[in-house]
């Protein structure tokens, strides 16, 4: 069996694989998520009429806002996270084409940005 040495300890390189599948799978279900959530606000927005000049001005703003979102979501789609950095102390990140973020905790990166700074 293929053996991966890691800085612990060493781990069986199916082991390795399947780990990191789950990660990836992880990320395209939160993908999945933030995608339905922008397109429901894109629904939700383009069925606002009427109101006054400033309120029509705020939904065309949300509107083009949430069909960006949504079609940013889409485009990431093949290709979501193409890479990995391993730091010496065990940690990860992973970088794509996108950042997203765990919004249960302290909004720690899941997948930043190759962009970011």
């Amino acid at each position: 069996m293929s053996r991966h040495s890691g800085g612990s300890g060493e781990l069986p390189l199916d082991d390795e694989i399947g780990r990191e599948q789950e990660y990836v799978s992880m990320l395209y279900d939160r993908l999945d998520g933030l995608r339905e959530q922008a397109a429901q606000r894109l629904t939700a927005e383009l069925r606002n009429t009427g109101g006054t000049l400033q309120d029509r001005s705020q939904r065309d703003s949300s509107v083009a806002m949430y069909a960006d979102q949504v079609e940013q979501f889409s485009a990431v789609e093949n290709g979501l996270c193409f890479g990995r950095l391993d730091g010496d102390d065990d940690s990860r990140r992973y970088i794509g084409r996108l950042g997203i973020f765990d919004t249960t905790g302290d909004y720690d990166p899941l997948l930043m940005d190759w962009r970011a700074p």
